[in-house]
């Protein structure tokens, strides 16, 4: 060992380069400090101010014997997250019928242009279907569980049967 030193020395460090080589240096990243308390909600978000005031009767102080109006100085806001599920109701077209007693024969203004004739899927369930499907990634059945909690019964095969069917009509 006392005279091949310098290979030892030449060996250790190619060790080492080789050991810098495969490892890659990180740099510590900084944390966030927690300061207590909530953070504040998105400010993109839209507000709806839902008031709560006193009753009249409770806004007024006695004080030794004098009945003292109260004033306003400030107010408390606390904020929360509102969720409110997507709405779904009927569309109803109504098309009044005329008639003509001496002809007998009756008229009714035509229907408005339909995506899927003879189906109760207007287009913009077609269009929460095919969203949820294929943008959202949840399968068809989930969607109709999800309409179904909102009182809508509505068959996955049939649910189906109205996306492929748009899907065919589109291609056209």
């Amino acid at each position: 060992m006392l005279f091949n030193e310098a290979e030892v020395l030449a060996a250790i460090e190619a060790a080492e380069a080789a050991q810098a080589a495969r490892s890659t240096r990180i740099q510590a990243h900084e944390r966030k400090r927690h300061s207590g308390g909530r953070e504040e909600l998105p400010a993109h978000l839209p507000r709806k101010d839902i008031p709560h005031d006193l009753p009249n009767a409770h806004k007024y102080c006695e004080h030794e014997g004098v009945c003292w109006a109260m004033d306003c100085i400030g107010e408390e806001v606390s904020e929360r997250y509102h969720y409110e599920a997507p709405k779904v109701w009927v569309e109803r077209h109504v098309r009044p019928k005329w008639s003509c007693l001496g002809v007998m024969a009756g008229y009714t203004s035509p229907l408005p242009a339909h995506i899927l004739p003879k189906t109760n899927a207007s287009a913009s369930l077609l269009a929460y279907l095919i969203a949820s499907k294929f943008a959202d990634g949840l399968p068809i059945y989930r969607v109709c569980q999800q309409l179904e909690r909102q009182d809508v019964p509505l068959s996955p095969g049939t649910a189906g049967t109205w996306v492929t069917r748009s899907a065919r009509r589109s291609c056209r």
